[in-house]
């Protein structure tokens, strides 16, 4: 369950923000061979514990630095990343990077493969806002300009705030195109717990919701693991723009609670403080 694991990865050679708890229940849905994505990877924690039961891993992430090693290391006396602290090296270190495929520098709503049921299994815990913020490529003038030959090799997009619910809509956008039929999207979604309901949990055509596990992080906050199964085969032409308003019953009830939840958490927080 939740609170009992069978593996718990530190992630002993690296950090960046810090992770949630590993309590990841995959419930056996991870298999060997598995081919598996995380389009939030960050550090890799969740890839990791998807190779353990033997799946072969992978992901991407929005974060350049994260997949490259760049910027500042978390190390104590370090000033900047080393070579190794990348997530490979997790790999390495626990013996399993015959299980790693490779991350990828990407937005994973801008995903730089052909549209192709690839993947046995996703599973994400999309950025909050809390400690991750949102975002997708974009800037928030409204220009283009194009990016001069000599600099395309080592420039970094710009990006743009990206939010919850948006991220959420993507996520089942994405999972519909590249999911086999029969595999799963597992995602963590942050809840308010006082204004929680079922009937908010996402719906999108061709998933069908199968487990809604709760882990209480505070006695106001939480989050809800989620697994759907993919029940319909993908066609191009099927996927367009859709809004929440038409794959949600309560769309705009979940639009304003999910796209709250980060003033909801430091409101929570204030009070607490106060009292």
């Amino acid at each position: 369950d939740l609170k009992s694991p069978t593996a718990v990865y530190l992630l002993m050679l690296h950090f960046n923000t810090e992770t949630f708890p590993s309590h990841i229940y995959f419930g056996k849905l991870v298999q060997n061979k598995s081919f598996c994505y995380d389009p939030f990877v960050g550090t890799g924690s969740i890839i990791l514990a998807c190779s353990h039961f033997g799946g072969i891993s992978g992901g991407s992430d929005i974060d350049f630095n994260v997949v490259f090693g760049r910027g500042k290391s978390s190390r104590a006396g370090s000033n900047l990343k080393a070579q190794d602290e990348i997530v490979r090296t997790n790999f390495e270190h626990y013996k399993i990077e015959k299980k790693y495929w490779d991350i990828l520098a990407c937005d994973a709503t801008h995903m730089p493969i052909r549209a192709n049921e690839l993947f046995d299994v996703i599973v994400t815990d999309p950025p909050y806002g809390i400690r991750e913020g949102g975002r997708k490529l974009g800037s928030k003038k409204d220009s283009t300009w194009e990016i001069p030959e000599n600099l395309r090799e080592e420039h970094i997009p710009a990006k743009k705030f990206h939010a919850l619910s948006s991220i959420i809509m993507d996520l089942f956008k994405f999972s519909y195109k590249y999911l086999v039929v029969g595999g799963r999207l597992v995602y963590w979604l942050p809840v308010f717990r006082p204004s929680y309901s079922e009937e908010i949990i996402p719906k999108y055509p061709g998933f069908k919701l199968t487990a809604n596990c709760e882990q209480v992080l505070t006695t106001k906050i939480s989050r809800r693991l989620i697994t759907m199964v993919k029940t319909t085969k993908f066609e191009f032409q099927e996927c367009g723009n859709e809004s929440l308003s038409t794959v949600n019953h309560q769309s705009m009830d979940w639009i304003k609670q999910q796209d709250n939840f980060r003033n909801n958490y430091y409101l929570y927080l204030k009070i607490s403080h106060i009292l």
